[in-house]
């Protein structure tokens, strides 16, 4: 019998017999502990009786004899509230191993292939437990976050291996054997490129295999971009660590450091003594943040399905959130707005009375942009019924965000799990229920108008007061785990501080990756002029259609096409009435 909505996270813990680890002071966070060998049992009795299933991430922390696994789970509570039941496991440093979870959760899947690739765990059962993340010409015994593994070894290792011929034949053959064997089970044909090509501007891969002009299987591997920010991390203070968590994103650059700041703030427990006139201003950052990232989404999906007209207005119509962001901040891109303890500089009377009528009018363009693209009917057929992902995978994914609200699920974490003001204020969830892509654009042209009503409202209800309070340099002994309604989704940053003015850990997990699992189930059964605004769909933060490569099962035919090549091919076949063209 499914309880969920009606409890307190204490007592599902006593219903569960799980052992709270400590205290909080947070009434919607609580940590709880279990031996490796409860971890599956626990999870079927969560989904069972509380309908859990949304992981938001695995984090792992290196104690030296030991490490700690936390895995936090969102569990709806009552009055309307999501909590986070944080499940901490140990496992031995000289045994890493324990269950791996993706048959419970099918959206841990890429979670603790991450972990395994910088950790070393091994989690077992694992359908596919390989590198995600680091370069394969990596040695197999460096595991780049643990704490005895120096940047400075990791470069040298880098170099020596490359140095060597025998192991670049090794790592060919690796590439050969492991990454793409999936294909060679299933046809005569197999073919590696990459790992990397001088043309990708943030590169992935992308290895499509294909029956005529339908997907059949795809395989990706992230990492080609990846710039060790968790290890730079703490090597850098708290308050230079605020420069590089804006950096995570350029377009989501204020949703990483207001994360950021909120969980150096849980760890120092001054989250309560936040001035109220900085929660206000964090609030109407992150909106701004949220119309920008959202004019530029569907802005780049018309140009991906041939509908340039609207490319070109989002791009005109983007300038005037620019232009205000850069009116408040002084920048564009990087508002370094956010400080632990409140935010930087001020919103005045006179910059409030320019804002809200620039906003008005962004409101009446988006309105234009929402009825010239429903009455497009070469847009919209582009998109109804193309990649649909039912509420139940969606689910089973951990899928976050817009993509998740596209399938019917109602989650925000601005409205669940509040944070800087939004509790002050009533929110419009736009739900719709069909998980297409067009389900996807209506969406974010709903959150974007509601996004603009919701900033004017903060804006002119902006209380007096101070603009931050003083914080500590050394941040007590603590953890604390933060996240946010970025524009792709809920976003997570924890920190673990050890009372020094360097935290002990920090680990980030921006919503795009927690989108993947859910993305490859939507390209498996598509066309191939379908693709270039199905990867759209999740907002992705990479430039991943830049170069794809196909193989054909059936005629034994390989093709490699450019993102450019392949958003033609797709416009064509749908301009000829088609959505097949041959090779």
């Amino acid at each position: 019998m499914i309880k969920s909505g009606f409890q307190t996270l204490d007592e599902i813990a006593t219903s569960l017999d799980l052992k709270i680890r400590e205290p909080t002071d947070h009434p919607l966070d609580l940590y709880v502990t279990i031996p490796p060998n409860r971890l599956i049992e626990v999870i079927k009795e969560l989904k069972a009786k509380y309908n859990v299933s949304h992981l938001s991430t695995i984090i792992v922390q290196d104690l030296q004899d030991e490490y700690k696994l936390l895995y936090p789970f969102s569990i709806n509570l009552s009055g309307g509230k999501m909590g986070k039941l944080i499940i901490d496991s140990r496992v031995d440093a000289n045994e890493p191993k324990i269950d791996s979870i993706v048959k419970e959760i099918p959206g841990a899947i890429y979670y603790e292939r991450e972990v395994y690739d910088m950790m070393g765990i091994q989690f077992k059962n694992h359908p596919d437990l390989k590198r995600i993340l680091t370069p394969d010409s990596l040695p197999r015994d460096i595991y780049p976050l643990r704490k005895n593994i120096t940047s400075e070894e990791i470069r040298r290792r880098l170099a020596e291996s490359r140095k060597e011929r025998e192991a670049e034949e090794k790592l060919k053959e690796y590439i050969r054997r492991e990454q793409l064997e999936y294909i060679s089970e299933k046809s005569d044909y197999a073919i590696a490129i990459g790992p990397q090509h001088p043309s990708l501007e943030e590169p992935i891969r992308f290895i499509f295999q294909v029956e005529g002009e339908t997907v059949k299987d795809v395989e990706l591997r992230l990492g080609f971009n990846h710039r060790g920010l968790e290890k730079a991390f703490e090597s850098r203070t708290y308050a230079k660590n605020l420069y590089l968590a804006e950096r995570i994103c350029g377009i989501c650059s204020d949703a990483h450091q207001l994360c950021y700041v909120q969980a150096v703030e849980k760890c120092a427990k001054i989250t309560n003594d936040i001035p109220e006139r900085a929660q206000y201003i964090r609030t109407i950052l992150a909106e701004l943040e949220r119309i920008h990232s959202h004019l530029l989404w569907y802005g780049v999906l018309a140009h991906n399905t041939g509908f340039d007209t609207i490319f070109q207005f989002t791009w005109r119509d983007r300038e005037i959130i620019m232009d205000i962001l850069e009116e408040i901040s002084g920048n564009r891109v990087n508002y370094a707005m956010h400080a632990i303890g409140g935010v930087r500089r001020d919103i005045s009377t006179e910059q409030v009375a320019k804002i809200i009528p620039k906003l008005k009018k962004l409101r009446k363009r988006i309105v234009e942009h929402q009825k010239m693209m429903m009455k497009e009917t070469s847009f919209v057929v582009r998109q109804k019924g193309i990649a649909p992902l039912t509420r139940e995978e969606a689910l089973s994914f951990c899928a976050v965000g817009p993509n998740a609200r596209s399938c019917g699920i109602n989650v925000d974490i601005r409205r669940d799990d509040p944070y800087a003001a939004y509790d002050q204020f009533s929110l419009d969830v736009p739900i719709v229920t069909e998980g297409d892509i067009y389900s996807g654009l209506v969406i974010r042209l709903e959150e974007s108008l509601a996004a603009l009503d919701l900033a004017v409202e903060v804006l002119k209800t902006l209380p007096q007061g101070e603009l931050r309070i003083k914080s500590p340099r050394r941040i007590p002994e603590g953890e604390g785990i933060s996240r946010v309604e970025a524009p792709r989704g809920e976003n997570i940053h924890f920190v673990q501080s050890n009372g020094t003015t360097k935290p002990e850990r920090i680990k980030v997990r921006a919503p795009t990756l927690a989108n993947m699992p859910s993305l490859k189930k939507r390209l498996i059964g598509i066309q191939v002029a379908d693709i270039p605004p199905v990867v759209r769909v999740i907002d992705p933060c990479i430039g991943c259609m830049d170069r794809v490569t196909f193989v054909d099962s059936k005629k034994g035919k390989t093709m490699e096409l450019s993102g450019e090549h392949l958003i033609s091919r797709g416009n064509r076949a749908y301009r000829l009435g088609t959505r097949v063209l041959d090779f």
